[in-house]
């Protein structure tokens, strides 16, 4: 009996309302993030304030009842370890905002446990999912959500894309180092069989090969220990064929070459340049600071989620968002020794 009596009533979103100064179903419109152009920016900042301060929650479940809308969408990657994935999850909160709770899910626990996770997730009652492209199979063959899909280029035509300009920026990077004089060329490409890499791959080779130059390529798995593995298997022979720049499919490859290369007494860039893909934060940390093809993690969140609030607004017009990549040159890559 005391028990009950001392419980903490719940705070409502009328009591939002009248200490806001506004009517509850102002409220309502700013904490289900309907309130564009519908409610005074200055009244939204007080009605959030509020409801900060009186510790007001959405009622999931009611909300849910009443718009047929949890308010929740799932995000799933192949590795949200990799920084990569972390600033394309950062860029889907910061867009958001306190409109969507996201629910993440990542193949990097095994295939498996990733299903079941995401079988879970579906269950709970989604308005949709987020995928990286690598990671669709664990969304299932049919999805009963909408799928915005990430950096998929030729991917399925039935999803929403979100992808990146790959073309532009691999041929950027061939240009550069065949203007350095680079003509044969090693190349690291990701364990994995995602559209992306493929992409990334042909772009720069085709290039290259054009200009009469060679490209030779080994395969590592995606992960740091992985690339140093490879890169001390075939560094010998990709010597002997007088390879004078390596260019990884994506940064953590190129941070285990860079490992093995120092480890070998190989200069970078004084005896082989060193360039990659994605462009990490960590990227211009490295020593030498690496020379990277940027694709624009961050954004490319952003614009998922902007795209994702378009589907659910019934908006389907623009069924793929390019992002441009752009060439960042950094102290890895310099001229062929000697020239």
């Amino acid at each position: 009996m005391g028990g009950r009596a001392g419980r903490a009533r719940r705070v409502t979103a009328a009591d939002v309302a009248l200490a806001a100064g506004v009517s509850t179903t102002t409220v309502s419109l700013v904490v289900n993030g309907k309130d564009t152009r519908r409610v005074l920016p200055e009244t939204r900042q007080r009605v959030l304030a509020e409801a900060r301060r009186l510790g007001y929650q959405v009622d999931r479940r009611a909300r849910s009842l009443a718009t047929g809308r949890s308010g929740i969408v799932g995000f799933a990657a192949t590795g949200l370890s990799n920084s990569f994935f972390g600033s394309v999850q950062m860029g889907l909160l910061e867009e958001f905002g306190d409109r969507v709770q996201m629910l993440s899910v990542a193949t990097e626990v095994g295939h498996t446990g990733a299903r079941a996770n995401m079988t879970t997730l579906l269950s709970v009652g989604v308005d949709g999912v987020i995928v990286e492209a690598d990671a669709l199979d664990v969304v299932g063959d049919r999805p009963p959500v909408p799928i915005v899909l990430l950096d998929s280029p030729g991917g399925p035509q039935e999803f929403v894309r979100v992808n990146f300009d790959l073309t532009t920026g691999a041929d950027s990077l061939a240009a550069h180092l065949l203007e350095l004089g680079h003509r044969r060329i090693g190349y690291l490409q990701a364990g994995r069989n995602g559209s992306t890499f493929a992409v990334r791959f042909k772009a720069f080779a085709d290039r290259i090969r054009a200009a009469g130059g060679t490209v030779v390529e080994a395969t590592s798995a995606i992960n740091i220990e992985g690339a140093s593995e490879r890169m001390l298997k075939v560094w010998p022979e990709w010597d002997a064929l007088g390879v004078t720049a390596i260019v990884c499919a994506c940064d953590v490859l190129a941070y285990g070459t860079l490992d093995i290369l120092r480890s070998l007494g190989v200069g970078v860039p004084d005896r082989v340049a060193l360039a990659s893909f994605d462009d990490l934060p960590t990227a211009a940390l490295m020593n030498p600071a690496l020379t990277c093809v940027h694709l624009p993690a961050l954004e490319l969140g952003r614009q998922a989620a902007r795209v994702f609030l378009d589907v659910l607004a019934g908006n389907t017009a623009a069924r793929e968002v390019v992002l441009p990549s752009t060439l960042v040159v950094r102290a890895s890559t310099g001229p062929v020794a000697g020239r």
